[in-house]
């Protein structure tokens, strides 16, 4: 065989690409055996929520409870309401 940048290029090309999917060959066997893992009742969690009525226990212009929820969950401020 002749050693051309070519030939070169050809087997770096390969070996890159063998590199390369092995972690990806890894992850998706780690995927489908936590598909295989995970529980049934687990998907059937309940969801909880908590809503709050803010007119009966703060005036109307009051937006401290807000700004302070937006603050712990580090909500950032975009300026304009609908965003």
């Amino acid at each position: 065989m002749k050693n051309t940048r070519r030939t070169f290029l050809k087997i770096a090309g390969l070996s890159l690409l063998g590199v390369g999917a092995k972690p990806v060959w890894d992850a998706l066997a780690r995927a489908e055996e936590a598909k295989i893992i995970q529980a049934p009742e687990a998907l059937k969690a309940r969801r909880w929520a908590m809503v709050i009525n803010l007119k009966k226990k703060c005036p109307e212009s009051c937006r401290d409870c807000i700004e302070a929820c937006h603050t712990i969950h580090n909500v950032p401020d975009f300026g304009n309401a609908k965003d």
